[in-house]
């Protein structure tokens, strides 16, 4: 279960090679417009690729992905009742929590590093900035690459919030480091703290997915019903939830610290020491949250196989281990 979750990634962590290369494309002359800046022109020609390219390697899971229990048959359940089963799901609580948390951590401040690279780290130079953000973005990607079979390794030997753990606490120490490596003395010294926090946040990626899994066998056991697709969507709306709240705050934020809206030139020290403070803020305190709620995480991994020997002798075919 967990090594699907890793097939299901790698796709993902391989485009990560080129999404740090994406801000410097924008800044492409191709780009160039009378009226608009040329960043501001490229990201609405590089947003439409990245859409098309997106939604033409999402299709075939659609079309082509069958569920494993397709063939039975069971009773529809209403909206309500079944929103209410889901949400008095403790342990389904729980990873929402730890979910929401790590987006919070990670998606908050994104925005603030693009600030941070070009204004501090390398003294408003974007091209220098695009140029250094590539290949910090490049190395990060592989070392993700490479953490995923190191995930893949531990998962057997070790129960799933351990590795939540580790993996959480490895990317707050990533976060803040980036309040030493962050400096223009030495510009390429912000690869360290990003590939920390890349790294470590495999783990939760990884996890993640296998966790849902777990929940969705433990509902079935207690239930008598398989409900993967309530679980999706209350999974996929709170993540879209998510996205959309961080948007709107990291937007606040940049207005609190003092960026005004346009082509942005200069950012006094002031802003970029409150943009800096944010950045290593968020996500140490979201993590460290993170942890917390997952302490008292019920299924562990010898409940679940235990849980999952009693599904399969109910459905007379062989068993299947995590």
């Amino acid at each position: 279960r967990t090594k699907l979750q890793v097939f299901r990634l790698f796709p993902s962590f391989t485009g990560g090679f080129v999404l740090p290369w994406l801000y410097k494309m924008t800044l492409s002359d191709c780009f160039a417009h009378e009226t608009l800046a040329t960043a501001v022109n490229g990201v609405r020609y590089v947003g439409l690729g990245v859409a098309l390219v997106t939604l033409l390697f999402a299709l075939p899971a659609a079309f082509f992905t069958k569920e494993r229990f397709a063939d039975q048959k069971q009773e529809k359940i209403r909206i309500l009742p079944a929103l209410k089963y889901t949400f008095s799901d403790i342990p389904y609580l729980r990873i929402l929590v730890y979910t929401f948390m790590v987006f919070l951590g990670l998606f908050f401040v994104n925005p603030l590093l693009n600030y941070i690279n070009i204004f501090y780290i390398n003294g408003g130079d974007k091209e220098l900035a695009s140029h250094i953000g590539g290949w910090v973005g490049t190395a990060s990607a592989l070392c993700s690459l490479v953490a995923l079979f190191v995930v893949t390794k531990l998962a057997p030997r070790v129960d799933k919030k351990v590795i939540i753990f580790i993996s959480l606490t490895v990317a707050a120490i990533g976060y803040a480091s980036s309040w030493f490596c962050f400096t223009p003395a030495n510009p390429w010294l912000m690869a360290v703290p990003l590939i920390i926090s890349q790294v470590g946040l495999c783990g939760c990626w990884v996890i993640g997915g296998s966790i849902c899994a777990d929940v969705c066998d433990y509902d079935e056991l207690k239930t008598g019903k398989r409900r993967e697709g309530m679980y999706s969507a209350v999974g996929g709306f709170v993540y879209k939830a998510t996205l959309a709240l961080v948007a709107v705050l990291s937007g606040a934020i940049l207005v609190w610290a003092g960026v005004k809206e346009g082509e942005v030139t200069e950012l006094s020290m002031e802003i970029i020491n409150k943009l800096r403070i944010m950045y290593v803020a968020v996500p140490v305190i979201a993590f460290g949250l993170g942890i917390w709620v997952m302490v008292n995480y019920p299924l562990t991994k010898k409940k679940m196989l235990d849980i999952q020997r009693q599904l399969e002798e109910k459905r007379g075919i062989p068993e299947v281990g995590e």
